[in-house]
């Protein structure tokens, strides 16, 4: 997976290139289903993200204006268990919902 980072105008973004879908006709639909709900932002727990088509490759846009690394966020102070006990049942909070859009 290639992925850059970029800053347009007020707005910072990580980019991440699609990899091209092989030639299985079900697994294309599969994947255009997951990123158009990711894309919808109706999945709660995901950061906005928006599709683009440059030179005919596909780029995901994941807006990241105000969001930090965990390494960032917990250099100063460490993680301490409730911090890992968040971070644990966000990441399940975020699986519950995928299922409910049959992303798992």
């Amino acid at each position: 997976m290639e992925y850059r980072y970029s800053r347009e105008l007020k707005h910072n973004y990580l980019i991440v290139k699609r990899e091209a879908l092989e030639d299985d006709e079900n697994r294309e639909k599969t994947e255009n289903y997951q990123v158009k709900m990711i894309e919808s932002g109706k999945v709660g727990g995901f950061i906005p993200c928006d599709r683009r088509v440059i030179n005919n490759e596909q780029f995901l846009y994941y807006e990241i204006n105000s969001m930090q690394s965990i390494k960032d966020r917990f250099s100063v102070s460490g993680m301490k268990q409730e911090d890992i006990a968040g971070l644990l049942g966000s990441i399940r909070s975020l699986l519950e919902n995928l299922s409910e859009f049959l992303m798992t």
